[in-house]
């Protein structure tokens, strides 16, 4: 208890002393100057966090240090935990409910401060975890080692590289989770397992007489009472039971209780006419967008993603269960095998590069120190500076210089370091006989052709100074001549060769449809459209409208709810909105232009099945349900639009489609292989295998 007093009191302290220092800082630099620096700011968040839980952290004072009184003894403090109530029994919740104060054994007994009250006295509220990100001003002492200094930037330089491919993972995931949704949604369900319905187990529970055709719903086991009510003692909170009573009751046949729940037993003890649970859900589902994506990520790190192949075969069936092999294995492919392996190569690639990029300065910077130092001398001169260079790299004085001392003495005397790999295959080039040692001839053979290279390449850098070429020779010419009226003339005259070289992506026919040239009206209105930011950006926020109505929907929203009805809408206006984009791009490009590129053809295969799916749902009930998983490729659509905006995203998409090809070679050997041994131990083990 004295320690975490003292702790608090020095937090306190340590905020104070932070606050007056982020004051001090302010008044002396200003506030332009002092939130110019990134450092300055995240310190100055870190205060202000620290000052707003001083209020908290006073109560958790004021609570460690409050003497002992005697009501306590009938006052009772509930201890605090992570796990909601939702997820415990009542006697859980009443066994972290405590006296204040209790009675110890002494004779007569003594009402002393219950020791377990003081977990329940807290850390100063939520916002103290803010107290952790005050590790980040340990930086400021990297100042006092460069290297590490040097380290530590090379690895954001790193971070920043690999920031379009982790938009890219991103955005698989999330296609990914969609698709999950989509097909396994409210299907996947655990081996049966009686002992895992407690508080808070997910569940599906079947209604009798429901009118959703008695499909089962999805709930959560809010209390377990098997004395009670022992044909019908679990009570489970049903999916929109709590938001929309009325009609999830009316649905079920009256069955909700005034708290939105409904009273079920199990498929093991059924009764005619009483709910029952079918089955559980398992751990990792696709029932709810956070699931799904958590589902997708554990599937993608290869973490024990064979139990979560094995639940979505069993709770689909075999028919689609080939569907869910070639889901996974897509996953696992795309997301493992290539994104994953491809961020391990970018990583990689990067090191090597700033390690490389460090030698070439250094290189260069032995080069200037060799000139400036040994340049003026004669060649006599030379000689002797480089006989004492030589006395004073061989420690040792045995006659040659071997790989450790030419290292330690270009650090010492030149201050300049090599990475292993360069610093060797320099020592070799120059270690002609390959003994070991670098001999005083050939060391002074080393500096003279060091010296040769640093001059040459001095020389010519001063005579290829960058020279004026024609256009800016004319762009002058026109400024002098005409003044300043001629400045935007001038600017479109250094632009004329960038723009005379550009060409666009998708060129245009001169007939679009075989009768709108190129300056009908129609046509010209359908490239101003197609052309604009705004266009470009009303597409971009239907996407997104698009894929998080896609996360959002699944099998246990009823078709009376206000959220059905909202996505039904929502998806009638998205279709009409993608269906003008491709109509008025196909009168801009032209259908012969317009179908070349691949996206295009994926986006009228996304739009037609939508508009197919929209019409006939409403004509025929049912039997169109499978054009529904054609939507899911609308998720696909912003990796055109971030690729636009973030020229490394296109670069990695290109990169991974370039792998498609050979991967997809190597995909068909592997199934051919497990083709072969499949059929093999069919043979030789078929019908013989059992288990006791």
């Amino acid at each position: 208890v004295h320690f975490k007093l003292t702790v608090e009191c020095f937090n306190v302290l340590f905020t104070f002393v932070f606050a007056v220092e982020a004051a001090v800082k302010l008044l002396g630099l200003g506030p332009t100057e002092y939130f110019r620096a990134t450092l300055n700011i995240f310190d100055f968040v870190i205060v202000c966090a620290s000052v707003a839980e001083l209020s908290g952290t006073f109560e958790t004072l004021a609570c460690y240090a409050s003497p002992l009184q005697q009501s306590w003894k009938d006052e009772t403090v509930r201890l605090s935990t992570m796990v909601p109530d939702s997820l415990m029994s009542e006697a859980t919740i009443a066994a972290l409910t405590i006296p204040k104060a209790i009675y110890n054994d002494a004779d007569p007994p003594t009402l002393v401060t219950n020791p377990m009250r003081y977990y329940a006295c807290g850390s100063g509220g939520f916002m103290s975890v803010m107290r952790a990100f005050r590790l980040v001003r340990l930086i400021k002492f990297l100042r006092g080692f460069p290297e590490i200094h040097k380290q530590v930037k090379i690895l954001c330089d790193v971070i920043k590289s690999v920031t379009p491919l982790f938009v890219l993972i991103s955005i698989l995931l999330l296609i990914f989770t969609v698709l999950g949704m989509n097909l396994f949604g409210g299907g996947l369900m655990a081996e049966w397992d009686e002992e895992a319905l407690m508080k808070g187990a997910e569940v599906f529970v079947v209604v009798p007489g429901d009118l959703n055709g008695e499909l089962p719903r999805h709930g959560k086991i809010q209390v377990v009472d098997m004395d009670g009510s022992p044909q019908q003692p679990f009570r489970v909170e049903l999916d929109f039971g709590v938001a929309y009573p009325e009609i999830v009751n009316k649905s079920v046949g009256g069955r909700l209780d005034e708290l939105g729940m409904v009273w079920a037993n199990t498929h093991e003890t059924r009764v005619t006419g009483v709910p029952y649970i079918s089955g559980i859900t398992p751990r990792f589902h696709f029932d709810n967008l956070v699931q799904a994506f958590i589902t997708c990520f554990q599937v993608m790190t290869m973490a024990n993603w064979n139990d979560d192949l094995y639940d979505a075969y069993a709770g689909t069936g075999i028919g689609s269960g080939v569907a869910s092999f070639f889901y996974f294995a897509l996953l696992i492919i795309i997301g493992n095998w290539m994104l994953f392996n491809l961020f391990v190569a970018i990583l990689l690639q990067k090191f090597f590069e700033q390690k490389a990029q460090a030698d070439q300065q250094n290189f260069e910077e032995m080069k200037n120190r060799v000139v400036r130092e040994l340049g003026s001398l004669s060649e006599e001169e030379l000689c002797s500076a480089c006989d004492d260079l030589f006395v004073l790299m061989d420690n040792n004085s045995s006659g040659g210089v071997d790989v450790y001392e030419l290292e330690e003495g270009l650090e010492r005397y030149w201050q300049i370091s090599f990475s292993n790999e360069t610093l060797i295959a320099q020592f070799r080039k120059y270690d002609s006989d390959g003994s070991g040692y670098i001999s005083f001839e050939e060391f002074r053979s080393f500096t003279k052709e060091l010296l040769q290279t640093a001059t040459q390449q001095q020389s010519a850098n001063e005579e290829t100074a960058p020279k004026p070429n024609d256009l800016l020779l004319a762009a002058e010419t026109l400024l002098e001549t005409h003044g300043s009226s001629a400045s935007i003339e001038a600017g479109e005259l250094l632009r004329h060769e960038g723009a005379a070289n550009q060409t666009n992506d998708e060129s245009v026919t001169k007939l679009s449809l075989g009768c709108l040239g190129l300056g009908h009206p129609l046509r010209v209105m359908a490239s101003r459209i197609v052309n604009s930011r705004v266009f470009e950006d009303t597409v971009f926020v239907c996407i997104l409208v698009s894929t998080t109505a896609l996360a959002v929907d699944n099998n246990f929203i009823g078709r009376d709810s206000p959220l059905f009805n909202v996505l039904m809408y929502a998806d009638i206006v998205i279709n009409i909105v993608f269906t003008l984009e491709l109509l008025l791009k196909v009168v801009h490009l032209g259908a012969k232009v317009y179908f070349k590129s691949g996206w295009n053809k994926m986006d009228i295969i996304i739009v037609v099945t939508s508009d197919l799916e929209m019409i006939l749902s409403r004509i025929v009930k049912g039997g169109v349900e499978f054009l529904k998983l054609f939507r899911i490729f609308r998720a696909l659509r912003p990796l055109r639009i971030v690729a636009a905006r973030l020229p490394g995203l296109s670069v990695l998409v290109r990169t991974a489609e370039i792998s498609v090809e050979p991967l997809a070679n190597t995909m068909v050997l592997v199934m051919a292989a497990g083709l072969l041994l499949g059929l093999f131990m069919m043979q030789l083990m078929g019908g013989s295998m059992n288990y006791c």
